[in-house]
């Protein structure tokens, strides 16, 4: 599993002085560990943005460090409670619960550092676990707007990349990225036949791939098994 340590930030930040653009894609970690993060960039002279597809947990408290916090239209936000494992008498268990208590007093600072609500208010939303899309999100004042792609994005490019994730072979997602036949995003396209055509044109290509595989492979996986 990929990660990302206080550390690792602190050394990056070490060096630099110019502005820097936080990409978080993460369900979280460590209590510690993402209130270091979340100092570290506080305290970094130069201008932070911070992009969200996925904070949860953690890293929604790493989001809040931005000075503009932006969120792709398919992101989430999640916030909740800190939890520890415990074990011991009723004593033991007094102590973790104030400890607990503690953390999530610290963890809500952030979010009301960030958004302006009330901290009664975040602690009721992490107390009953919250989920946010960028419009809640915006709504809240977690992040400060939402990510809008510009018309010059090609649909088929993110269905590409952002869907596949390596199912479709290179070769086949070239080959779409390089057809100039297909229409680009725009407000004016109908999107829902972008996608026909992408996946039309995927499937044609991945069936040749199968058939050229037959000679080396009698048993290739049909692309049934991988439609998204």
């Amino acid at each position: 599993m990929d990660s990302t340590s206080p550390k690792d930030i602190s050394d990056t930040l070490a060096d630099m002085t110019d502005d820097v653009v936080i990409e978080i894609n993460s369900y979280g970690g460590y209590v510690d560990a993402g209130n270091q993060i979340y100092s570290d960039l506080k305290n970094y002279p130069g201008n932070v943005t911070v992009e969200v597809l996925m904070a949860g947990s953690a890293a929604s408290v790493i989001a809040m460090a931005g000075d503009k916090v932006k969120m792709s239209p398919v992101g989430r936000i999640m916030i909740h409670n800190a939890s520890v494992g415990a074990q011991g008498d009723y004593h033991a268990m007094d102590a973790a619960s104030e400890a607990l208590q503690m953390a999530n007093s610290a963890i809500a600072n952030a979010y009301v550092g960030k958004s302006g609500i009330a901290k009664e208010e975040a602690l009721a939303l992490m107390n009953k676990e919250t989920w946010m899309d960028a419009d809640k999100a915006l709504e809240y004042g977690f992040v400060d707007e939402v990510i809008e792609y510009t018309e010059s994005t090609p649909v088929f490019e993110l269905v590409a990349n952002g869907l596949t994730n390596g199912i479709i072979p290179q070769n086949v997602i070239d080959k779409v990225r390089n057809d100039k036949q297909l229409p680009m995003a725009s407000v004016q396209v109908n999107t829902d036949e972008i996608v026909d055509k992408i996946y039309e044109k995927l499937k044609a290509d991945f069936d040749v791939e199968i058939e050229n595989n037959k000679k080396e492979e009698p048993k290739a996986k049909s692309f049934e098994r991988f439609l998204f």
